[in-house]
């Protein structure tokens, strides 16, 4: 049964964003407000989508993990698995776990994800060095993500978050710009089909019109 379960891709990806979304609600009602606490969830979410998506785009080079063929996504990311992360990585432990050290939180977020990835194979297929990937995600996303929403939450560090926040302000512009660049290559191409239709259909009526003269 639990085989079964965890093989369905439909279910997979709609556990990969509703668990965490959950998990973060159950957190949040436990906890309650804390100062500080919208900002630093933002920054924190804001970078881990960035951040993952720049990871994504070393991945499709290293071949760490794939992603079934046609799903909606970005740089070939699912939509899914990409707020599922976010949500895990950026909000989770921000609001289940503020009163750890950061180290604990990043252990603790570690195991769930070397545990949960491969149940997924669904949805994710781990390459042969998927670990590598993981390390480079760790190292790239989660710890970032878990610093400055811990230094938001302390009001510390204001220039290593300042640092931070540019960051991710250049990649959000960088993707941002990449995504209309991609728009624009498909508008043309559909603008060049059109116009080749509509020059073939004319090439073909005016053959027919020849050979009824004819």
């Amino acid at each position: 049964m639990t085989a079964d379960w965890m093989n369905d891709a439909d279910v997979v990806s709609a556990a990969q964003i509703y668990l965490p979304l959950s998990a973060v609600v159950i957190a949040r009602l436990v906890h309650g407000p804390k100062p500080r606490q919208f900002a630093a969830c933002l920054l924190s979410v804001l970078w881990t989508v960035s951040a993952l998506l720049a990871v994504q785009i070393i991945n499709m080079w290293a071949g760490w993990w794939s992603y079934p063929i046609g799903a909606l996504g970005i740089n070939g990311m699912p939509i899914a698995c990409l707020l599922g992360w976010a949500v895990l990585w950026g909000l989770l432990p921000q609001l289940a776990f503020s009163r750890l050290g950061i180290l604990w939180v990043a252990a603790i977020m570690i195991v769930a994800d070397l545990v949960f990835m491969p149940l997924c194979g669904s949805v994710v297929r781990l390459g042969p060095h998927w670990l590598v990937g993981e390390a480079v995600a760790v190292v790239g996303v989660l710890a970032p993500a878990l610093c400055i929403a811990r230094w938001t939450y302390d009001n510390t560090h204001l220039r290593a978050r300042s640092a931070i926040q540019v960051a991710t302000s250049g990649m959000i512009f960088l993707f941002r710009r990449s995504q209309l660049a991609q728009a624009d290559q498909y508008s043309t191409c559909l603008a060049a089909v059109g116009s080749w239709s509509v020059c073939r259909d004319g090439i073909c009526r005016a053959r027919t019109g020849d050979a009824d003269s004819l």
